[in-house]
């Protein structure tokens, strides 16, 4: 077990250690033996290492104490518990496991995930001194739960009926101890605090929803129908937001038809390998974030508004995926009166803005599923809006185009990326295999295979970061994956998903429109034609005849619809945006916009190329590391503007 808890765990996360109380007096409850710090490694072996066996196992008790622990109160529920004694567990600021403050000064972190491994080689016994509330939580909110074969009765027994291809299961009568017979209660448990903050007005709040995500390993057995339920209750992801794991995908990401949160071992050497396994899923599970998704900036353009989310753990299918990103565009009405303007989607998917066809959406962050939702609502002929027609996932948007989806679908070998990074500051140059040798340096990659040669380790990162995954390579043979995979499937297709997270680069769009006013504040009509900044004078449309004589009014200028935004996987992105007319044949009464895909081969919110700055060069390596938490590298909004550079004067610059 020291092994196990110092070459997995080690300083990667905060530990704290809990036991059942003994069989006498009142062996109610558990306690806690080591309080959860940053310095808690040594003691928790420790204390393993001294602790002997002993009787009773109070499972719904001992995980209500560490709830309450946790909360850091004394009663929650009405009680009885959580701290059935004084000595259960200390209520200050030291003790706060959520305390992350050092030198006197508390700091509480609203991001911090809390998980509890729960170790035990028995059924309840002695158990189910709880709160009335409790004892029957599960009931009516989830199809995994227990229940006393006679609640007027509890030396009858328990009973966990069966429920899809988890085999019914009864459980004896177990007087020790001071709670006579068993009383369901742990899959009770384990829901409520999974599902409810611990954290709130009455005790001690902070900043978000804390809960308890619980890992269950039964020692030296199988088939424990309750530590299931327990660690299906405790441990599912709530993808829909509802409180409940109602959908299998929500606790069984892997589809082997057994919770993912649940570990079970007949022997010594398959308990080692559960515990192990257990801690690497939390310390995977932490590092990857919360589910939720984070609503970055957007801007609006004329007749399309680019939004940027960002995903810390994205789940697509039954794959799960960290620091995703998304940018998709989305219609952006502008009232000529100024009253009506509004974001919609592309409900009809024609590519056109119809006023009474396409909805009115408003994308809001919900703070209690920790998920941004778009409210959908209807819209007549003149823009105004209707009835709220419904509340769907960001995600679940008509858009016209989504640029992360659309790199995922890019087969890299018909049609390889473009990527450009810079070792001199001035001059371009292929982020390439063919240049592996002269980034390597500049990559700082690790020789793995330990061959004396950094080439092939750099050109496996290019690739890497190109969009190739390398499932199952382990060039250091050290027992894990070299490459953290990125790999998701959709309607039965599978691919990387290869655009990083966008968290503060706001999207900034190069269209028709001008960037700038040389012609009007300095009568440089080489760049427009408007050389009066007093006299009125009609700026250019994309609907006007090209006009070599200026800049603004070239073909190649109308013709510049590209999307430019940083990303964290160390790239500055360049999108296709489509052209966007506001004039064309066959245009409908109630038809505002129109955007047109034709004119190359570049398809809409395709990647054009991507650039890698010199500086994010070193760093790009950690994104392939099976624990990497996040690197902010390409992050803030780019700047666009048009210049002219080393060149005469009086010539017309080209794009």
């Amino acid at each position: 077990m020291e092994g196990v808890v110092q070459s997995v765990v080690g300083t990667r996360a905060r530990l704290g250690l809990s036991f059942y109380k003994t069989n006498a007096p009142r062996p109610q409850g558990g306690f806690v033996q080591v309080n959860v710090s940053g310095g808690s490694l040594s003691s928790t072996v420790n204390q393993i290492n001294l602790t002997r066996p002993s009787t009773n196992t109070p499972l719904a008790e001992t995980l209500w104490t560490v709830a309450g622990y946790f909360a850091q109160t004394a009663s929650m529920e009405s009680g009885p518990g959580p701290r059935y004694s004084s000595a259960d567990y200390t209520i200050n600021n030291t003790a706060d496991p959520y305390n992350y403050g050092t030198g006197g000064q508390p700091s509480y972190p609203s991001c911090a995930k809390s998980f509890v491994l729960y170790i035990t080689d028995g059924e309840p016994c002695a158990d189910g001194y709880l709160p009335a509330t409790l004892k029957s939580y599960a009931n009516g909110r989830s199809n995994y739960d227990c229940y006393d074969l006679n609640p007027g009765n509890p030396g009858r027994g328990g009973y966990c009926p069966a429920v899809g291809s988890f085999a019914a299961s009864t459980f004896p009568t177990c007087n020790g101890g001071w709670q006579g017979g068993y009383v369901s209660g742990m899959e009770d448990v384990a829901l409520y605090v999974h599902t409810n903050d611990l954290r709130t007005a009455a005790t001690k709040d902070i900043t978000g929803k804390q809960v308890l995500t619980l890992y269950s390993v039964f020692a030296f057995g199988k088939g424990s129908t309750l530590l299931r339920y327990a660690a299906i209750n405790g441990g599912f992801e709530d993808f829909n937001g509802n409180d409940v794991p109602d959908l299998q995908s929500e606790w069984d990401n892997n589809g082997d038809g057994e919770p993912d949160s649940f570990y079970e071992a007949v022997d010594g050497q398959e308990l080692e390998k559960s515990i192990r396994d257990a801690f690497s899923s939390i310390l995977k599970r932490a590092a990857s974030g919360t589910a939720a998704s984070v609503l970055a900036s957007g801007e609006g353009s004329g007749a399309n508004l680019i939004q940027a989310v960002f995903y810390p753990r994205k789940r697509i299918g039954n794959d799960i995926i960290g620091w995703a990103g998304v940018v998709q565009d989305l219609w952006y009405y502008v009232d000529p009166l100024y009253t009506n303007s509004s974001v919609r989607e592309d409900t009809v998917k024609d590519n056109i803005l119809s006023l009474p066809d396409d909805n009115i959406v408003s994308i809001y962050f919900d703070t209690t599923d920790q998920m941004v939702k778009a409210k959908k609502y209807d819209s007549d002929q003149d823009g105004n809006i209707g009835a709220l027609n419904s509340t769907i996932l960001f995600e679940d948007l008509k858009n016209l185009w989504e640029a992360g989806k659309i790199l995922w679908q890019r087969d890299l070998t018909a049609k390889p990326r473009t990527i450009y990074t810079t070792t001199d500051g001035s001059s371009l140059f292929d982020f390439s295999v063919a240049n592996a040798g002269s980034l390597s340096a500049l990559l700082d990659v690790q020789d793995e295979n330990s061959d004396l040669n950094k080439t092939d380790d750099a050109e496996y990162l290019i690739r890497y970061i190109h969009g190739e995954d390398f499932i199952g390579m382990d060039r250091n043979v050290d027992g894990t994956d070299d490459f953290r995979s990125r790999t998701v499937s959709m309607d039965g297709v599978s691919n990387t998903w290869k655009l990083g997270d966008i968290i503060n680069s706001t999207p900034k769009i190069v269209s028709w429109y001008r960037l700038n006013r040389y012609d009007r504040d300095y009568g440089d009509t080489t760049y427009g034609p408007c050389d009066d900044p007093l006299a009125y004078c009609q700026d250019p449309s994309q609907s006007d005849t090209a006009d070599p004589n200026h800049f603004i009014t070239t073909q190649a200028y109308k013709d510049r619809d590209t999307v430019y935004v940083g990303g964290n996987d160390g790239m500055l992105h360049a999108f296709r945006l489509g052209t966007l007319r506001l004039k064309w044949a066959g245009k409908g009464n109630y038809e505002a916009a129109s955007l047109d895909s034709s004119g190359e081969m570049t398809g809409l919110g395709e990647e054009r190329w991507a650039f890698i700055p010199k500086n994010a060069l070193p760093y790009l390596r950690y994104q392939k590391e099976q624990d990497y938490c996040h690197l902010y590298t390409v992050d803030l909004t780019p700047t666009v503007f048009d210049a002219s550079i080393n060149g005469s004067a009086s010539a017309v610059r080209d794009v």
